[in-house]
């Protein structure tokens, strides 16, 4: 959580990904985010795969592991890496 109260996904926290029509779940590390086509995507690095995941394809995600607090982009870039 941030000063002002907020929350966003912070990269290199683990989180656990529940997404699809058939609800596939994986665990992995949050990269960033990009855009396919005119969607965004999120960005999670798992068993050395890097999966593209649709924002709304996404049912829920979990917080594993929270990195260390680090100066963050603003937060309506997208970004990857």
């Amino acid at each position: 959580m941030s000063e002002e109260g907020s929350y966003s996904l912070r990269p290199d926290s683990v989180y656990t990904v529940r997404f699809g029509k058939k609800e596939d779940e994986v665990t992995g590390t949050f990269r960033g985010y990009t855009v396919i086509g005119s969607e965004t995507a999120v960005v999670i690095e798992s068993d050395s795969r890097i999966l593209y995941i649709p924002a709304a394809a996404i049912a829920f995600m979990a917080l594993v592991e929270q990195a260390p607090d680090k100066k963050q982009n603003a937060a309506n870039d997208i970004y990857y890496g």
